[in-house]
């Protein structure tokens, strides 16, 4: 493995320690960026203006009229990158728009090695802190880990006025997830770390690789985020949004709990290839096959995702991280979708990066916010 790949599994020693302890969120951008710079390996002339925006925290206005803000939450692996296509359309909206990055993220998969869910909650608490000083009214939107982390910040904060969770991990399904507290404390009995997934395919905006304790802090937060949702009824209105394919995290879990919350503001948007035969009130189901644009269903990562976005949309430049399956059918067409075992199986199959009804999306979480607004 070259010297590039291998500085990326170390960690980086000059971080700033608790970044996101700054006296406003301009100090913390700043403090990131920082970090940032600091950080990374793969930072040239041509490339770092694209990186730093990529995985930097980030500010969108309000109108001068407004005092409604969005905060928004990246998932694990992911960056800030991730929420630019919602935060374009929120602001378009008027509102104060940030979105943070997650410790341990942004900067090398090795800075992952020691991060901790108490650290991702202290971001995001603060997050929401810095946020609740400029506005009357907040929003918590997040996406995967992020959006759990939105359901448990609004659990303990009735001053969120609504909370959006796209795709929350309630419940892994990867099967990693279950022995990477046995893999990691084996690993530090050896003194070695172990890494899932280690790959040569690089991303700017994403992580292509992570360590055993990044899959346990993961599974941590996802049960938590369960069991506080099991145990107690989120205090402001929720909106989730889930594809029923998903090959990341369990949309039934997520499912079933919401339809046991009570408050009549609640919504849940469902992308399946299939209409179920029933449909329950306050859940509205979008169909995802569309085969004469070659598309089975929705991956996890598609989701906010818009069609339109230059790294990973329809004529975007991310090659490395689409997965292709060749397999010996009659038909030779390559289908975008999830990267599941029954797609693997039947598809020369690409995973679908992008969202095609990113629009009508996005007009749910805007209505939903306006309503409450």
């Amino acid at each position: 493995m070259n010297d590039f790949l291998l500085s990326r599994y170390k960690p980086c020693h000059k971080q700033l320690e608790k970044n996101w302890e700054s006296r406003d969120f301009q100090e913390y951008i700043d403090k990131t960026v920082l970090q940032i710079k600091r950080c990374r390996t793969d930072l040239t002339e041509t490339n770092k203006n694209i990186v730093l925006h990529a995985n930097s925290p980030f500010e969108l206005p309000a109108k001068e009229n407004s005092r409604a803000g969005i905060l928004l939450f990246h998932g694990l692996l992911d960056s800030p990158f991730g929420m630019h296509d919602l935060a374009s359309v929120l602001q378009q909206q008027g509102y104060l728009v940030r979105g943070i990055l997650l410790p341990g993220h942004g900067t090398r998969p090795g800075d992952l090695l020691k991060v901790t869910l108490n650290d991702w909650l202290a971001a995001t608490q603060t997050a929401i802190e810095q946020t609740l000083n400029h506005v009357d009214k907040l929003f918590v939107l997040g996406f995967s880990g992020g959006a759990s982390l939105a359901l448990l910040n609004a659990l303990n904060n009735d001053n969120i006025a609504g909370v959006i969770s796209i795709a929350p991990s309630l419940r892994l399904l990867n099967k990693a997830a279950a022995l990477s507290g046995l893999i990691h404390v084996y690993g530090h009995y050896r003194k070695k770390h172990h890494w899932f997934a280690r790959q040569i395919n690089y991303d700017y905006a994403r992580y292509e690789a992570f360590p055993a304790n990044l899959a346990v802090q993961a599974a941590k937060l996802a049960k938590f985020t369960r069991k506080q949702l099991q145990s107690r009824e989120l205090p402001q209105p929720w909106l989730t949004i889930l594809t029923a394919d998903d090959e990341t995290v369990c949309s039934e879990t997520v499912y079933d709990l919401f339809n046991k919350t009570n408050c009549e503001k609640n919504r849940l948007l469902m992308y399946s290839n299939k209409m179920p035969q029933a449909i329950p009130d306050r859940v509205e189901y979008r169909i995802s096959r569309d085969l004469n644009n070659f598309i089975l269903d929705y991956s996890h990562i598609c989701l906010p995702i818009s069609p339109n976005n230059s790294h990973y949309g329809v004529t975007g430049d991310q090659e490395n991280q689409i997965l292709l399956y060749d397999k010996s059918i009659d038909d030779k067409s390559v289908y975008q979708g999830a990267v599941t075992r029954k797609n693997r199986a039947n598809y020369n199959l690409q995973r679908l990066l992008y969202n095609p009804d990113f629009n009508y999306m996005a007009g749910k979480i805007v209505k939903f916010i306006e309503e409450l607004i």
